[in-house]
């Protein structure tokens, strides 16, 4: 089991190299580790998750503790003779969500092999835009004062 940190910019270059060479250890035990990517927008983060041959009911995806859960089993096809590179049974990937990240309106969407989880923000921590006053009749103007109008309204109120 691997976690994530969807929200930490300071991911050591090795973290993935390590990653890589202990799954690639306990692949046999552990079904497959599908591959995911998070991308960062102002009002969500999108996760896309690969899992070619994965039928739809057979992913669960769940929240608990600030984590998000995606879980499944993509079931073995039969053969008769050859071989097979494909990794099947179950898997299970867990990310550790952002604070910021408003749970009940989480998303999910699954097309083409690829599971895709929008994860969105917050209204307060969204960029939002802040309008520059001329500062006279403002909380502040009255903060600030400047003028003699501002500095009678601090004084009434």
């Amino acid at each position: 089991m691997r976690y994530i940190t969807l929200w930490n910019d300071n991911v050591s270059p090795w973290r993935g190299l390590i990653d890589r060479m202990f799954d690639q250890t306990f692949e046999d035990t552990a079904g497959f580790h599908p591959a995911s990517d998070v991308e960062e927008t102002n009002t969500h983060y999108v996760m896309s998750v690969d899992l070619p041959g994965v039928a739809k009911k057979d992913i669960n995806i769940e929240v608990k503790d600030n984590q998000l859960y995606i879980s499944g089993e993509r079931k073995s096809e039969k053969r008769e003779r050859g071989f097979s590179e494909r990794y099947y049974g179950k898997f299970h990937r867990t990310f550790t969500l952002p604070t910021e990240v408003e749970v009940d309106k989480i998303e999910a969407h699954y097309q083409d092999g690829v599971l895709t989880v929008a994860l969105p923000k917050a209204e307060s921590v969204k960029p939002r835009q802040i309008k520059i006053g001329d500062g006279k009749s403002s909380l502040f103007g009255r903060l600030v004062g400047g003028t003699k109008e501002t500095e009678k309204e601090v004084k009434a109120a």
